[in-house]
């Protein structure tokens, strides 16, 4: 299990986008600091394919960069956080779980700030 700290500097809740690259079999992301989590159902990775996913709840999406494989969402397990999964304002702990990866195994975290009121959007 990899841990991922992510200071989240926004005044408001943002939805994560993750990009994960293969090899491996994605089993959870976690994030501890809120108790979200989803689960998959035997997503392997192979060597050099990346997966996208898009955690806004207005447009979830989760793509494989294989065009043979394409969406990508029916790996997610009955009962996860999918619609609901959150980085909260401050220090955020993300872990994910990846079987059989390799040095070349990566996830990358990317969010666009979001602010309650206009006196927080200034980002120091």
């Amino acid at each position: 299990m990899a841990y991922i700290y992510k200071n989240n500097s926004s005044t408001a809740n943002v939805y994560p986008r993750f990009e994960i690259w293969g090899p491996g079999r994605v089993r959870v992301l976690r994030n501890n600091s809120t108790d979200k989590a989803i689960w998959f159902n035997d997503l392997t990775l192979q060597p050099g394919e990346r997966v996208m996913m898009d955690l806004n709840p207005t447009e979830v999406s989760m793509t494989s960069s294989w065009s043979g494989r394409g969406n990508v969402l029916r790996y997610v397990g009955a009962g996860s956080d999918i619609g609901d999964f959150t980085m909260k304002p401050g220090m955020n702990i993300i872990s994910i779980l990846i079987d059989n990866s390799d040095s070349s195994t990566r996830v990358m975290i990317r969010w666009t700030p979001l602010f309650w009121g206009i006196d927080g959007a200034v980002l120091v």
